[in-house]
């Protein structure tokens, strides 16, 4: 997993050097598993569920905003 976000990490510097600060990824996470039907995170044609995902991974969340 550490060279997995490392290699995501090399990505996102990437298109960051090309953009202004305030656009600029400043952290993200990965997760173990895409969302799901079956978790309620995504509708049957593939959107997102916005309160069940920040349900969910409200503390991932907080993490990337503290």
């Amino acid at each position: 997993h550490p060279k997995t976000k490392e290699i995501f990490q090399s990505a996102v510097d990437r298109v960051n050097r090309n953009l202004s600060s305030y656009q600029q990824v400043k952290n993200f996470y990965l997760l173990e598993k895409p969302f799901s039907m079956e978790n309620g995170e995504i509708t049957p044609t593939m959107k997102t569920r916005r309160k069940v995902i920040r349900k969910h991974y409200h503390s991932e969340i907080q993490t990337l905003f503290a």
